[in-house]
C-alpha cells in the first residue's frame, strides 16, 4: 500500500484509510478526560463508572428514546480519553486482516503503537496494557441506539463489549537488553464481528486523525467525519454534542454555553486548519445554543453513488471477483470512475501474474490497491476527493 506521510499544515497531504464502526463513531465509549472523575457517594467520594447518552429519534414515523449507557469494570474503570486511541490502532490491525476473524492478531505492542505514532517506550507499553485492561472491561447497553445493517433496523435493545478478551506474550530476545517482546491478540466480540462483517464501518483518514493535537479533537473529527456524507453542512445543539463526544454529565452540569463553546473551539479549529472544516459557527437554536459545521470535503459516498457505465460495471465485477474484498469497493469503484481503463486492466494484469508466480506476501486486494496507487500516482491522477480551500 502507498503511504505518504508528508505533512502540510500539520494537515495531510495524502489519505491513509482505515476503517471506524459507525456506531462507535455516533456515540462514545471513552470519557473525553485524562483521568476519570469522581461524585460524592453517601459522604465518599468514588470515581464515575458510567457514561450515558440520551435523546430521541423517530423509528417508522414513531418517535422513541434512545439510550446509549457505557459501564466499567469495578477494577480498571471506563476508558479514558487516550484509549480512543487504541482502539484506533486495532481496528486498523484488523482492517489489515480483512475483519476475516474476530480475533485480532498482534505481532508486536510496537506494531500497534506505531500505528498511531506512539514511540517505543516503556511507558506506552504500559499505557497499552491499561487501555486494553479498560476497553475489554466495558460494557455497552443500546436501546433504540445500535443500528443493524444486516437486518437494516435499529435494535430495541442490546448489550454488548466491543473487544472481549486480550493476551499479551513476553518472549526473551538473545543479545537485546529489553527482556521482552510482547506478541498476542486482541478478540472481538461476537456481536460486535457481526457488525463489522455486515460493513457497518466507514471510512476514517488515520493521517489526519493522527494529526490532530488532542483526544478530543480526534473524537470530534470521528464523529463529524459520519455526519459529512449527509451534506454540507451540519447543525446539532451544543449540549447534546458534548455528551456524543463523551463528556461526563457531571462535568457538563457545571459548564454554562461560553465555556462549553471555549472547549469546543481548539478542536474545531484544528479541523478547519486541515481543510476538513471550511467554517464553523455557535449560533442561537431553539433548543439552546447549537453548532453549525460546513465540511471542506465531500463524502466518499457521493462519488461512490455516481452512475457507472455498462463498461466501467465489468471491470468493478472483474476486480471483486480477483480481490473478493468487498470492504473496499467504493474505493475500487472511485478507481475505476477516475482512472483510464488501460490502466486498472493493468493493474488486474499484474495481480494475476504475481499471484500465479506465488509474489504475493499478503492478499490479492493489498497487492492490487498497492498497484492502482502505484499507477494513480504516476500518472499524477487523484484518487483521494482534494479538500476545497478554506478561504
Amino acid at each position: 500500500m502507498l503511504r505518504r506521510e508528508k505533512i502540510a499544515f500539520q494537515g495531510v497531504s495524502e489519505e491513509l484509510i482505515t476503517k471506524d464502526e459507525l456506531n462507535l463513531a455516533e456515540y462514545p465509549f471513552t470519557l473525553m478526560a485524562r483521568r476519570v472523575p469522581s461524585i460524592l457517594v453517601n459522604g465518599v467520594r468514588q470515581p464515575i463508572k458510567t457514561l450515558e447518552y440520551r435523546g430521541w429519534t423517530t423509528i417508522n414515523g414513531e418517535r422513541r428514546p434512545v439510550s446509549w449507557l457505557v459501564t466499567g469494570s469495578d477494577r480498571f474503570g471506563l476508558p479514558t480519553a487516550g484509549d480512543q486511541d487504541i482502539c484506533v490502532a486495532i481496528m486498523e490491525v484488523w482492517r489489515e486482516h480483512s475483519f476475516k476473524d474476530r480475533t485480532i492478531p498482534i505481532s508486536s505492542a510496537y506494531q500497534l503503537l506505531r500505528k498511531i505514532g506512539l514511540p517505543d517506550k516503556g511507558q506506552n507499553y504500559r499505557r497499552l496494557r491499561a487501555a486494553l485492561d479498560r476497553i475489554t472491561g466495558t460494557y455497552i447497553v443500546a436501546e433504540n441506539a445500535f443500528w443493524d445493517r444486516g437486518r437494516q433496523c435499529y435494535i430495541s435493545r442490546r448489550g454488548f463489549h466491543i473487544f472481549e478478551t486480550y493476551e499479551l506474550i513476553e518472549r526473551v530476545v538473545k543479545g537485546q537488553r529489553k527482556p521482552y517482546l510482547p506478541l498476542g491478540h486482541v478478540r472481538a466480540s461476537d456481536f460486535f464481528w457481526q457488525s463489522v462483517r455486515d460493513g457497518n464501518l466507514k471510512d476514517l483518514d488515520l493521517l489526519l486523525y493522527r494529526s490532530l493535537p488532542t483526544p478530543l479533537a480526534r473524537r470530534l473529527y470521528r464523529y463529524l467525519d459520519k455526519k459529512r456524507y449527509l451534506g454540507a453542512s451540519f447543525a446539532i445543539g451544543t449540549y447534546n454534542l458534548a455528551l456524543k463526544l463523551g463528556l461526563a454529565q457531571t462535568a457538563l452540569a457545571k459548564y454554562k454555553s461560553g465555556k462549553l463553546r471555549q472547549l469546543l473551539t481548539p478542536a474545531l479549529a484544528a479541523l478547519k486548519e486541515r481543510a476538513f472544516l471550511l467554517g464553523y459557527a455557535f449560533e442561537r437554536g431553539k433548543a439552546g445554543p447549537k453548532l453549525v459545521v460546513q465540511f471542506a470535503r465531500p463524502g466518499r459516498s457521493e462519488r461512490a453513488r455516481e452512475p457507472l457505465s455498462t463498461e466501467q460495471q465489468l471491470l468493478l465485477d472483474e476486480i471483486m471477483e480477483l480481490t473478493g474484498d468487498r470492504y473496499s469497493r467504493n474505493f475500487y469503484r472511485l478507481a475505476v470512475l477516475t482512472l483510464e481503463r488501460e490502466l486498472v486492466y493493468r493493474a488486474l494484469s499484474q495481480t494475476r501474474v504475481a499471484l500465479r508466480a506465488g509474489e504475493v506476501r499478503t492478499s490479492a486486494a493489498r497487492y492490487f490497491t498497492f498497484l492502482v496507487k502505484r499507477l494513480a500516482a504516476e500518472s499524477n491522477v487523484t484518487l483521494a476527493p482534494r479538500p476545497q480551500s478554506n478561504e
